[in-house]
């Protein structure tokens, strides 16, 4: 992808939804480590959270939820700014994928899927994301900031903040 003309507000607004998925990855899922955000347009995306899973396949149904709203954090973190951070967010699709993996595994008959089930799971994580995200909003702030100062922000300095 390469680099459009954008507005401050929207190179804002992407420095908000990146920041607030790192810091609820950071805070959420103790698994997984941030090894860096950044706001640096890439060939496929306007910024991005770069994460280091751990090693752990199973997962509990806790878990996979903590990893959902982590994930929806930064689509909740423009939502509530009332920003438009430019196109579909990955994370999201990604989080909603992961939910219907969890529907799927809660049902009994493993020939059938559930996405009424996923919807509700989704639904529940991002109106927990709404609330973490205004919980920690000064430390996403902080982040954004970093961001739209410097490009890009370590795991080692998220942990600072």
């Amino acid at each position: 992808m390469t680099a459009p003309n954008l507005t401050d507000a929207h190179r804002h607004a992407i420095a908000v939804r990146e920041s607030a998925r790192a810091v609820l990855l950071s805070q959420l899922d103790p698994n997984t480590s941030v090894l860096q955000v950044s706001i640096v347009p890439t060939q496929h995306a306007l910024g991005f959270t770069q994460t280091v899973p751990a090693a752990q396949v199973v997962s509990t149904t806790a878990e996979m939820e903590n990893r959902i709203t982590a994930l929806l954090a930064g689509t909740a973190a423009v939502a509530l700014h009332h920003e438009d951070a430019g196109g579909p967010d990955s994370s999201a699709e990604y989080a909603r994928h992961l939910a219907e993996e969890l529907a799927d595994n809660q049902v009994f008959d493993w020939r059938r899927s559930d996405p009424e089930r996923a919807q509700t799971i989704v639904a529940r994580c991002f109106e927990r994301a709404k609330a973490l995200v205004k919980a920690n909003e000064a430390r996403i702030e902080k982040l954004a900031d970093m961001l739209l100062q410097r490009g890009s922000v370590t795991g080692g300095e998220l942990a600072s903040i």
